[in-house]
């Protein structure tokens, strides 16, 4: 799944997310995780507490052995900054305009639903 919301003060959020499993088993948890990344954005959470919620939300939902990968990012256009969060999908890369790999956001974290909220890791990367 891929979604994108923009908060009031044109900050970008957008997810990519891949759900455990094939066809509508592995899609519907994406739908939870879809509603609560529009549902904060649109409150104009910041990205930690977007991520948190999602895994929160996702833990309880799924079975132990589901979860889902994803990469998270807000993008502040005005200030030149990404921040992003990446926890089971490969690394995500920034490319020039020549499709030059300038930046590799590194996937160090698990993926959503695996840990609990005490042993969850927020660090982001800008």
């Amino acid at each position: 799944m891929v979604a994108a919301a923009e908060t009031l003060n044109g900050r970008l959020f957008v997810l990519l997310a891949d759900s455990t499993g094939h066809g509508v088993a592995a899609s519907l948890p994406t739908l939870s995780l879809a509603r609560t990344f529009y549902t904060m954005v649109a409150k104009g959470f910041s990205l930690s507490s977007i991520v948190i919620e999602m895994n929160s939300s996702i833990k309880v939902l799924l079975s132990a052995e589901r979860f889902i990968a994803a990469n998270v990012f807000e993008i502040n256009v005005k200030n030149r900054i990404i921040d992003g969060w990446c926890g089971g999908n490969p690394d995500a890369l920034m490319l020039d305009q020549r499709g030059e790999v300038v930046y590799r956001f590194t996937s160090k974290h698990l993926a959503l639903g695996i840990l609990s909220d005490e042993q969850f890791d927020l660090t982001t990367e800008y």
